[in-house]
């Protein structure tokens, strides 16, 4: 694997789908944990972005 960085944004507020889609589960897994297993197979190491609050 080489050095590649993923980013993760999980800051939006998700307006529409009523609140924020990134932390939403599905089967019992936030929505953003599938984006982060999805990018830790292909890289070196993962940011997340999200809101401070």
């Amino acid at each position: 694997m080489n050095d590649t960085v993923g980013v993760l944004l999980a800051g939006g507020l998700s307006r529409r789908f009523g609140s924020p889609k990134a932390f939403a589960e599905l089967d019992g897994k936030a929505f953003y944990e599938y984006a982060y297993a999805a990018l830790s197979a292909v890289c070196s190491h993962v940011v997340v972005i999200t809101r401070p609050n």
